[in-house]
């Protein structure tokens, strides 16, 4: 009897690669060693295309817990908490959102940037990733744009809520906790943006940047009925910031749910006025309409100059406290200080001119117009029809 022909080795297919956690003891207790449990296959999405692997989950051996580990979180009470700390991430070389589906280090960092700096969405992603890689993505379907979306969320979330030893909270695919975002609010005011010499500011320049137009969870609804889906389609009035006018360093910065009024700005100044001791000067857009309020309050009281950028006082009568126009008291004290919008408009003007204007948006929303004027602000006189035209 003949024997039966073998397969040859290079037909077999290649081995997957393995993906578990890197623990090897459960947090219910040091005594409780994590075991093999299940071998499943999973998909991974990195830079060169969909990859099919096997990730092993791992139990607890106390028969009191039974928690069920994967390769970067545990699962307790129906939720995905982190296990990983951003070096863990790298040694593993991917993070997780679920047992099946999982996104490498690379292609991670590559998106967080993308997103950064040019605010492309995760449907834009998926679209790119299934002609690229040629993925059974539905064009209707929209699951992998929100595990991509999970992903980078969690994998951010890991970057920069690890030093304040705050990562092992993060639920893989909910929202960071309201105490958690609240510390990294803090910790990023009183240790990131304030420069290295904290006696150099000496003046803020205040601002609302509706540009800057990302969505927040508890962002406001839409009004009217909804779409068919069910959805409702959040929006935001985007971030108001304090600008160090001298190295342009951003110094505080808030999510505008409502349009920028005297309350944002209020709290913004009690948040950073006690880190900067002489600060003494504010420059604003509408710092006539902030006055009063300043003035009554005891708390702001550091800050004795309050002016009108150079662009908005050439519409504020001479009457106005805070035009630096009229008012050489105020012209003294920001001598130097760059609050007009000309030299952006020589910036733009050269772009122009050497076709070069690539950066702006050509579908900018129409913003409202305000319905309160400024008590100081140049009235506008109707023109009156001529009687010899009326006959």
């Amino acid at each position: 009897m003949p024997a039966p022909t073998k397969r040859p080795a290079a037909a077999l297919p290649p081995a997957r690669a393995v993906y578990k956690t890197h623990l090897t003891r459960c947090f219910c207790s040091s005594s409780s060693v994590l075991k093999p449990g299940h071998e499943i296959n999973a998909i991974l999405y990195g830079m060169n295309g969909m990859e099919r692997i096997i990730v092993q989950s791992f139990r607890c051996s106390s028969f009191g817990c039974r928690k069920t580990y994967g390769p970067n979180f545990v699962w307790d009470l129906s939720h995905k908490y982190n296990t990983a700390t951003p070096k863990n991430i790298e040694e593993i070389g991917a993070l997780f959102v679920g047992t099946k589906i999982g996104f490498t280090a690379d292609y991670l960092k590559y998106h967080s940037f993308l997103e950064f700096r040019a605010c492309v969405s995760a449907m834009a992603i998926k679209h790119t990733y299934q002609h690229t890689f040629n993925t059974a993505h539905g064009e209707q379907s929209n699951w992998f744009a929100k595990m991509h979306a999970s992903a980078i969320m969690s994998w951010i979330a890991v970057q920069e809520l690890y030093p304040l030893q705050l990562h092992l909270s993060i639920k893989i695919g909910d929202e960071i906790t309201p105490q958690a975002l609240q510390a990294y609010h803090k910790h990023l005011h009183l240790k990131v943006f304030p420069p290295k010499c904290k006696t150099t500011v000496k003046e803020l320049v205040a601002d609302g940047h509706q540009k800057v137009h990302i969505k927040c969870a508890n962002s406001r609804k839409h009004a009217g009925k909804p779409p068919k889906h069910g959805r409702i389609k959040p929006f935001g009035h985007g971030w108001f910031m304090l600008v160090h006018p001298r190295d342009l360093r951003i110094l505080a910065v808030r999510s505008m749910s409502v349009p920028e009024n005297n309350e944002i700005l209020y709290d913004s100044l009690l948040e950073i006025l006690p880190l900067y001791k002489h600060l003494d000067g504010l420059i604003m857009d509408r710092a006539c309409g902030f006055l009063p309020t300043a003035r009554a309050d005891k708390s702001l009281k550091q800050i004795k100059y309050w002016s009108i950028d150079g662009f908005h006082a050439k519409g504020h009568t001479k009457t106005c406290p805070c035009n630096p126009i009229y008012k050489k008291r105020l012209a003294t004290r920001f001598k130097g200080v760059n609050s007009s919008v000309l030299y952006f408009v020589k910036l733009h003007n050269c772009a122009v001119e050497q076709k070069q204007s690539t950066y702006l948006n050509r579908y900018v929303r129409s913003g409202k117009k305000a319905k309160r004027p400024y008590s100081c602000g140049k009235k506008t006189v109707a023109k009156k029809r001529p009687a010899a035209a009326m006959s």
